[in-house]
């Protein structure tokens, strides 16, 4: 355990956006400044997709990040540890 912080987020609807915030508490746990958003997303006529991947930033005080999760798809955000 190298002590980085990986949430998997998956939104099922068809049609609305998700807008998440995981916030992150007990034992001093706090998210590195930048961390990485992984996303898939599912495109017609297959709903075969792509991952892609960005940077995401976290919260000044490293308690919380806010993400989006587009409408029928998976994103996973990894933060080292601070």
């Amino acid at each position: 355990m190298d002590g980085s912080i990986s949430v998997m987020l998956t939104n099922t609807s068809s049609s609305a956006t998700a807008a998440v915030t995981v916030a992150v508490s007990g034992g001093g746990t706090l998210l590195g400044c930048v961390g990485t958003r992984y996303a898939y997303t599912p495109a017609p006529p297959d709903m075969d997709g792509t991952v892609t991947s960005a940077p995401i930033f976290s919260a000044t005080a490293g308690d919380s990040v806010a993400v989006s999760v587009p409408a029928y798809s998976v994103v996973v955000v990894v933060f080292p540890k601070r």
